[in-house]
């Protein structure tokens, strides 16, 4: 008699710019190869894991807002490209879905202690947007 051995079909869902900026920046880790990476941690939870997509949420870099300029948007998109290239050489897809950044004058308060709650600044502030959203969607729509 044999059993039957029920495969759990599963979508990773990476947030890139939350990745990149709360733990592999200024590491040796920012090539990090994210397809191994998911596939092993998804077998190691799960032996009958089968992922068959794999979704890697960002925003480009702007040039204008990036200390490095141009040198930051090339390295981000040598990266995408090698993620792309080297996920399709996996059992599963992976897909790069893109946000934008926000961008607005904010006057926060200067760095000073103690605080002086009459000495604000005006800065630009970068936001990154619709990523959180497109995660939240993907994460309703794909279970």
């Amino acid at each position: 008699m044999g059993f039957w051995v029920v495969k759990i079909k599963t979508i990773a869902c990476i947030d890139g710019f939350n990745l990149y900026f709360g733990s592999l920046n200024g590491t040796s880790y920012r090539w990090l190869d994210l397809p191994a990476l998911v596939k092993k941690l998804c077998h190691d939870q799960n032996q009958n894991c089968e992922l068959i997509a794999i979704k890697y949420y960002t925003v480009d870099i702007s040039a204008k807002l990036s200390a490095h300029r141009e040198a930051s948007c090339r390295a981000q998109q040598d990266y995408l490209l090698s993620l792309q290239s080297h996920g399709d050489d996996q059992d599963s897809r992976f897909e790069i879905i893109k946000g934008k950044y926000h961008i607005q004058r904010k006057k926060p308060y200067a760095y000073q202690k103690p605080v002086d709650f009459d000495n604000k600044l005006a800065v630009w502030v970068a936001e990154e947007k619709q990523t959180d959203v497109a995660i939240a969607v993907d994460l309703l729509c794909d279970g």
